[in-house]
């Protein structure tokens, strides 16, 4: 028999795996709270995981939008029949100890059959483009559950805090950043989840400035808002004159700054 493990989204798998260790992991590319694609990607920065096989589950196969070697994953099985979906886990279970004798060769599993739909299409296309838009955006912007744990940063954001997007999801939001500010954000956080609402906190320092906001941007069939913390990014002025705007890598936890 198989010792298994659920989790509901991304987020939930974080905190399974912080005291099991898979031998394969079978992951929904489509989730709430960490998408299956960045999920993988943190599951290979994990030391004790490297060596875990990876199983991606995708229902836009069809449409060209699983590379799922970039993730880090083993193997992808397209979303058909609940029937032919249960075969491919079945085999890719016997088969999952090939990978440690480089016997095991990537590839998809159930495309047969599948069919391409442009609705999907165009919709995985929006969410690019959204997604470009918010990556080419100067200020960082980073989404916050209800717990405070991260869930998703723009570039921006990943040049704030100096460090990969695996290492930034899933941590605790004001926990990066050190006494008092911490607590300050902590505070702040709370009161903008219980009063939805703009507010905005100014922090100053002999090494810089910033200034942190938190908008409600709640959508008409959202019960709850979510919780989105937008960034300065530093922005460099003439030689001499120093920098404005800008997180200072001494307001960060020790092993999120430079």
């Amino acid at each position: 028999g198989h010792a298994v493990r659920v989790a509901q989204d991304g987020l939930s798998a974080l905190d399974v795996l912080d005291d099991f260790t898979p031998d394969i992991m079978f992951i929904d590319l489509i989730m709430p709270n960490i998408s299956g694609d960045k999920l993988c990607r943190i599951v290979r920065a994990m030391p004790h995981l490297q060596d875990v096989f990876v199983v991606i589950l995708s229902a836009i196969v069809s449409e060209g939008e699983t590379d799922f070697l970039s993730y880090g994953a083993d193997a992808c099985i397209a979303k058909g029949s609940v029937k032919n979906i249960f075969l491919h886990v079945q085999e890719l279970i016997a088969d999952s100890g090939k990978r440690a004798t480089r016997e095991w060769e990537p590839r998809i599993f159930g495309l047969e059959g599948i069919c391409q739909r442009e609705i999907t299409k165009e919709l995985l296309h929006s969410q690019h483009h959204l997604e470009l838009v918010l990556d080419h955006m100067s200020e960082g912007v980073v989404r916050i559950t209800r717990e405070r744990k991260i869930i998703y940063v723009n570039a921006s954001a990943v040049d704030l805090f100096e460090q990969p997007e695996e290492k930034i999801l899933g941590a605790n939001f004001p926990g990066l950043f050190q006494e008092p500010r911490c607590a300050v954000l902590s505070r702040i956080s709370t009161i903008t989840l219980s009063m939805p609402g703009r507010m905005r906190k100014s922090f100053s320092g002999t090494s810089g400035s910033c200034s942190i906001s938190f908008p409600s941007l709640k959508t008409k069939t959202e019960r709850s808002s979510p919780l989105f913390a937008i960034l300065p990014r530093a922005r460099r002025m003439k030689r001499g004159c120093g920098s404005m705007a800008s997180i200072s890598p001494g307001w960060l936890r020790s092993g999120l700054s430079a």
